[in-house]
């Protein structure tokens, strides 16, 4: 049986209010309930604990909190951490992307977003994975060749210094621990969870919890497309640990 959820919407536009609603009305087949806010007022008045469905949205227009500051984000998030929250954003800021993932958005999206592209986020915020909106994804690759054009012109970059600044570029869009890239290295040399544990001196549980945050972060379904896209990003080295 079917249960029923939430969408959430959160704009001080009309039309975008009633045009989310209809768009996604119109795509999913679930029992869906709507409920929307005009103000940022009426989002932190509204008690969204009284539904803990964990397939419960969160759609906001980030312009409504302007005023809001990132430490009242962060008490919202975790106040209410079942919400799958998407946020549309008025413009590209790399570090304002981190720190939304950081305190637990799931996806983010630009205001010219199409909407198939949208429909594309939402399903995969549905199944619980991060997603970022073409738009960003280009901005991200064009900043990447940005830094590395800015680099002092005095130095030419070797490849090694080249690979290594491209490495931690990606080691930051990820988002990575120490731990993980240790583990995600190890899967890639072949190693299996027992393997990995004996070595590292670690739980087989927390062997799977750091596999389920890799698959998780990369955006995979499963092992060997995990080490293919480490491998395209340079997120590992194998035999480097």
């Amino acid at each position: 049986m079917k249960t029923n959820f939430n969408i959430y919407l959160a704009f001080d536009c009309q039309i975008l209010l009633s045009g989310f609603e209809l768009l996604i009305q119109s795509h999913l087949n679930l029992p869906t309930n709507f409920i929307k806010f005009c103000t940022i007022s009426e989002v932190l008045a509204f008690d969204f604990s009284q539904s803990s469905n964990e397939q419960d949205i969160l759609l906001f227009d980030c312009s409504l909190a302007n005023d809001f500051s990132n430490s009242q984000l962060i008490q919202f998030f975790k106040q209410f951490p079942h919400l799958k929250t998407m946020i549309m954003v008025e413009e590209f800021k790399h570090e304002k992307i981190k720190f939304l993932y950081s305190i637990g958005v799931k996806s983010v999206m630009d205001r010219n977003i199409k909407a198939d592209q949208f429909l594309d986020m939402l399903d995969q915020t549905l199944n619980g994975k991060k997603s970022l909106s073409p738009k960003f994804k280009t901005q991200v690759l064009e900043e990447f060749c940005e830094t590395l054009n800015n680099y002092p012109s005095t130095k030419t970059l070797s490849f090694n210094e080249y690979e290594n600044k491209k490495k931690d570029y990606y080691d930051q869009l990820f988002g990575l621990t120490k731990r993980e890239k240790e583990i995600l290295s190890l899967i890639s040399e072949g190693k299996n969870t027992k393997d990995i544990s004996q070595e590292l001196f670690i739980s087989l549980h927390t062997v799977e919890t750091h596999r389920r945050n890799l698959l998780e972060k990369l955006d995979v379904r499963n092992t060997a497309e995990m080490v293919k896209v480490a491998m395209m990003n340079n997120l590992i080295l194998v035999g480097a640990y």
